[in-house]
C-alpha cells in the first residue's frame, strides 16, 4: 500500500469521523423526542457531499491505481453506474433478505415502542408538495445514513487492519475486524441519542440488522430501500 494513499485515507476519515458521527452523539434536543424531523437544505448538501465522498473513497480503496484526482473521478462515474445496474439486480434476487431484515426492524421497534409506551409524535402541518418533499428527504438521509453507517465506516476500518495486519489467520486481526463491526454499529445507535434510549436501543438491534443484509447481499441497494422504506412506513403510520 502506497504511504501517500494510506495518509490521505486516514485524513479523509478524520475528517468524516469530526464532521458525520461525532456531532449526532453529542447533540441533544430536549423536544425532539417527540417532534417529526425537519430537515433543511444545508444538511441536504452537506449529507449528499460527505455520502459522495465515501462512496469514492471505498472506491479508490479497492482501485488504488486510480488516485484523489480528475481521472479517478471519471473512473468512479463509469464503474459507479455500472455497478449500480448490477447491484440493483442482485438486490432484486435476494429480496427474501430484504423483507426478513425489515420485518425483524419492525417487530423490535414495535416491542420497544410497547414497554417504552412512547406518546405520538407531533407533526406540524405542511400542503401536499411539502409532505412529497419530506418523504423524499426521508428516503434520502436514510440512504446517506447507510453510506456512512454500513458502508464507508466498516469498509474503512478494514481497510485500516489491512494495512496493520498483513496475516489474514492473525487473531488478533479478527477481533480487531469484529471490534469493528460493534463500533460501527454503535455509533449508529449512539446518533440516535437524542430521540431518548429507547431509539437508540432500537438503532443498535437495527444497525446488527441491516449490516446482516448487507453482508449476506452485498450490496448498499438493499439497505437504502429497506431504512427508507422502514422511515417512509413509521411517519405514515403516525400521519394515519
Amino acid at each position: 500500500m502506497k504511504k501517500q494513499s494510506f495518509i490521505l485515507h486516514f485524513l479523509l476519515f478524520f475528517a468524516v469521523f469530526l464532521y458525520c458521527f461525532m456531532p449526532p452523539v453529542f447533540t441533544y434536543a430536549e423536544n425532539a423526542t417527540n417532534s417529526f424531523p425537519e430537515y433543511s437544505l444545508t444538511t441536504f448538501f452537506l449529507s449528499f457531499l460527505w455520502s459522495t465522498v465515501s462512496i469514492f473513497a471505498v472506491y479508490n480503496q479497492k482501485h488504488d491505481d486510480s488516485s484523489f484526482s480528475v481521472i479517478g473521478i471519471r473512473h468512479f462515474i463509469n464503474f459507479a453506474s455500472i455497478k449500480f445496474q448490477i447491484k440493483f439486480r442482485k438486490c432484486i434476487k435476494h429480496y427474501k433478505s430484504g423483507i426478513i431484515a425489515l420485518l425483524l426492524i419492525f417487530a423490535s421497534g414495535f416491542v420497544i415502542s410497547l414497554i417504552a409506551n412512547q406518546p405520538k409524535p407531533q407533526i406540524s402541518q405542511k400542503t401536499l408538495f411539502g409532505w412529497i418533499v419530506f418523504f423524499l428527504l426521508t428516503c434520502f438521509f436514510a440512504s446517506a445514513e447507510e453510506v456512512l453507517y454500513r458502508y464507508y465506516l466498516p469498509r474503512t476500518f478494514r481497510f485500516f487492519i489491512d494495512a496493520f495486519y498483513q496475516d489474514n489467520n492473525s487473531k488478533a486481526k479478527k477481533i480487531c475486524v469484529e471490534l469493528s463491526e460493534f463500533f460501527a454499529v454503535l455509533l449508529f445507535a449512539l446518533a440516535h441519542l437524542y430521540l431518548g434510549i429507547t431509539a437508540v436501543i432500537h438503532a443498535f438491534i437495527s444497525g446488527v440488522i441491516l449490516r446482516w443484509n448487507i453482508k449476506k447481499t452485498d450490496t448498499l441497494v438493499s439497505v437504502c430501500l429497506i431504512h427508507s422504506l422502514y422511515n417512509c412506513l413509521i411517519f405514515g403510520f403516525y400521519l394515519l
